[in-house]
């Protein structure tokens, strides 16, 4: 019988939480994607979809939830260290991660809420400039 491979660490407990904030991220952001309709002919929405999707909301919340805690996942394997970060190449890729993921957070929320109340009040068709720029996020 073959015991786990072993790891330095030099937090080994920020390395599991870490690990199970990865975990519950993940199955936050596919819950969200799995309801999230298909984008049809590029990544931008459509005005129809917004306004026949009613739970675009919860479901731009769910996926923004998710990339909260890849946010704080990362930071927290950065706080293991260790083996997890050598060579500074996957240090980089850890701290890259956490700082896009708060990018992407932002343009989630915008999404769920800012899209949703510009089709809403006819933003597509009286100010187009206004919804593409946020559409294009």
């Amino acid at each position: 019988m073959t015991g786990a491979p072993s790891l330095t660490l030099r937090n080994p407990d920020a390395a599991r939480a870490g690990g199970y904030v990865l975990a519950v991220a993940g199955v936050l952001v596919a819950v969200g994607l799995l309801f999230h309709p298909v984008p049809s002919g590029g990544f931008e929405e459509r005005p129809s979809v917004l306004a026949n999707t009613p739970w675009w909301g919860p479901i731009h919340v769910a996926i923004a939830a998710g990339f909260v805690l890849c946010a704080l996942g990362g930071l927290l394997v950065l706080v293991a260290g260790g083996a997890l970060t050598r060579p500074w190449i996957a240090a980089l890729s850890w701290g890259a991660m956490a700082v896009g993921m708060v990018f992407f957070t932002g343009v989630a929320l915008i999404n769920g809420w800012v899209m949703h109340y510009l089709t809403a009040h006819g933003a597509p068709a009286s100010v187009p400039l206004l919804y593409d720029a946020f559409n294009r996020l």
